[in-house]
């Protein structure tokens, strides 16, 4: 017996209850007492941060859940949307992107069985998240900054197993950094499923001594958004191997903060204009990051005004400027990209496409690593022309590394997300057998 959804916290059903002074009542036998029933059967509770109308990277993982039935409940955790630029204002319940996202989870995940959407943020307060008992907790993003304080992981993780899926593939080793050296999440984290084995290895020997004394794993099991690219581009990527090239999509990074930057974006963007008039043949595609702009405003590198002319600029050289596609149809317009870092690199080199790197000076590392072979390294922008003009031309002699690769993807990350959902469920019954 399933229902479909539930969108109020249990802590708010007995707030209002106590206002009410109505326990015990018809109310709570014909009301109540059945739900609390429902969220008392014996199977895996398993709590799934839903930071906007979607779960995003977490849906492949949220769906391998769903396809164990009735040996799982899901519990999608509504957070109201939070961003760097969001640091000095209050978690706000009115907030019309939180009022937005509650509909929209409402209708992408509302009537599915054995899922239950839960407001963290609720006219009563911060939601007492230990009261829905949860057994484990997934987190895609390593920030409490961004969480509201029921969600800080030295809370949650009082009450429940936590697990972290990342949100993006790192890329650079100065990722790898920022998120190993995230102690407090780290320390308070019972299950890194990493996105590859280098990781793994690294974050297993940096914290040998919580690995060993604790309840506390650090593991490469696949990727499950390189997965899900891997299924997206399964049929399509032998033909983009071997086409020859009529478009191209550029990829700049939104920021030039150290250790995060790498951005070339002031620095070419006029000549990638340059290039569209030089290959007047050739559709040039633009692919800002969502924070580029903002961002450029913020630091005062360009102004709105400046901005707007540009845009302008890209459209009167008839430059497609993408700023709300999804990268998969995006990806499908282009035959090549050229791109600043970014956790893009690895998606787009499933595409078999080939990909021209612009270099910050960072070397490529886990899953971009393996795939640097196949990848144009440019150290600068004569040789980003030179790769151009040679691949406009047919040129490509990375194409068979590439196809290897690919097919070396493939086997990495194919079935990522029912082996995480696997480990779960093996978690939860060696802790059973443990209690017996």
């Amino acid at each position: 017996d399933t229902f479909s959804a539930w969108d109020i916290g249990v802590n708010e059903i007995f707030c209002r209850l106590d206002a009410l002074n109505i326990r015990g009542s018809i109310f709570m036998a014909q009301n109540i007492k059945p739900l609390i029933e429902k969220l008392e059967r014996k199977k895996i509770r398993i709590g799934f941060i839903c930071q906007g109308g979607d779960l995003g990277k977490l849906s492949p993982v949220y769906e391998a859940a769903q396809r164990q039935g009735e040996k799982i409940d899901s519990v999608l955790l509504l957070v109201p949307p939070r961003e760097n630029y969001d640091l000095d204002k209050p978690f706000d319940l009115n907030d019309p992107r939180y009022i937005r996202a509650q509909n929209e989870a409402r209708e992408n995940y509302g009537k599915l069985p054995n899922t239950f959407l839960v407001k963290t943020l609720t006219q009563e307060g911060l939601t007492n998240i230990e009261n829905l008992r949860l057994d484990y907790l997934i987190y895609k993003r390593p920030y409490d900054v961004l969480m509201p304080p029921s969600l800080h992981i030295n809370v949650t993780s009082n009450f429940t197993k936590t697990c972290y899926v990342p949100y993006g593939v790192n890329t650079i080793k100065k990722f790898f950094e920022l998120i190993l050296n995230n102690q407090n999440f780290l320390n308070n984290l019972n299950f890194f499923f990493t996105d590859c084995e280098e990781l793994a290895s690294i974050a297993s020997e940096l914290y040998k001594t919580e690995t060993k004394n604790s309840d506390q794993h650090f593991v490469f099991l696949g990727s499950p958004e390189l997965e899900e690219m891997c299924a997206e581009f399964s049929t399509s990527f032998e033909q983009n191997l071997d086409k020859k090239p009529t478009s191209v999509l550029w990829a700049p990074r939104w920021t030039y903060d150290i250790p995060i930057g790498g951005s070339h974006f002031l620095e070419y963007k006029d000549k990638i204009i340059a290039l569209s008039q030089k290959y007047q043949t050739t559709q040039f595609n633009v692919r800002p990051h969502p924070l580029l702009f903002p961002n450029m405003i913020r630091q005062n590198r360009m102004t709105e005004e400046e901005i707007f002319k540009y845009k302008e600029t890209l459209k009167a050289n008839h430059i497609y400027l993408d700023e709300n596609e999804t990268l998969q149809s995006i990806f499908s317009k282009s035959d090549i990209m050229i791109a600043d870092v970014s956790s893009t690199i690895p998606i787009y080199f499933l595409t078999g496409n080939p990909l021209i790197y612009c270099s910050s000076g960072y070397d490529l590392c886990g899953n971009a690593g393996i795939m640097e072979p196949g990848i144009y390294t440019a150290e600068n922008w004569e040789q980003v022309e030179k790769y151009l003009e040679m691949l406009l031309s047919g040129e490509d002699p990375l194409k068979e590394i590439r196809r290897n690769l690919i097919k070396e993807m493939y086997r990495l990350h194919g079935n990522s997300a029912n082996r995480i959902v696997q480990a779960i469920i093996d978690d939860y019954n060696s802790d059973l057998r443990k209690n017996d």
